[in-house]
């Protein structure tokens, strides 16, 4: 009979490491939690509303006769006007900046990479994307120096005022000045 060999155990900068036949969770039953849920977390489902997906028949009235439902993440501009802490006045403002800075970031559509260009003017993906940084700077050179960091915190970059106690009502009180100024220009 010849000698079965014993399987030796690597060793690595001092640590052990075992072959992966030797490592086994047997008798942990019950004690082993997954915490990863994934999608389902809290962290994943902040600020996520499910809605009615919404059609318009002939007559102009909303149906929804499956029963569709859309998911969608609430931006903070949006979580502060439903707060009541900026108007609608100004939350139009900052709507119209978001989306203008939104626009700036899109490139062209993933069909031009495959497509041919028959347009007279080559360069006509680089004019939108031109037109697009002009529209969002005619926008964003409204805004008031002192305000415009409590704006692009909130609006452009889609975080929340983190500080607590007066200092926050500070924070959305400037919020709501910058963005009811910001909207005063652009009337």
């Amino acid at each position: 009979m010849a000698k079965r060999k014993k399987k030796r155990i690597k060793k690595s900068s001092g640590y052990r490491i075992q072959a992966r036949k030797e490592v086994s969770l047997a008798g942990l039953e019950g004690k082993v939690t997954l915490s990863d849920l994934g999608l389902k977390s809290p962290a994943a489902q902040e600020r996520i509303i499910v809605e009615d997906a919404v059609w318009f028949d002939d007559k102009g009235n909303r149906v929804n006769p499956n029963g569709v439902k859309r998911a969608r993440r609430v931006c903070w501009l949006e979580v502060y006007y439903k707060r009541g802490e900026i108007s609608k006045r100004a939350f139009a403002a900052g709507d119209s900046l978001q989306k203008a800075f939104e626009a700036t970031m899109r490139g062209p559509d993933a069909i031009k990479a495959v497509q041919v260009d028959s347009t007279p003017k080559p360069d006509a993906n680089i004019s939108v994307t031109i037109d697009r940084q002009s529209k969002y700077h005619a926008i964003a050179k409204h805004i008031p120096q002192n305000y415009r960091v409590f704006i692009d915190r909130v609006v452009i970059d889609n975080e929340p005022i983190n500080v607590k106690g007066r200092a926050r009502e500070r924070y959305a009180q400037h919020l709501s000045a910058g963005l009811e100024i910001l909207a005063e220009a652009l009337d």
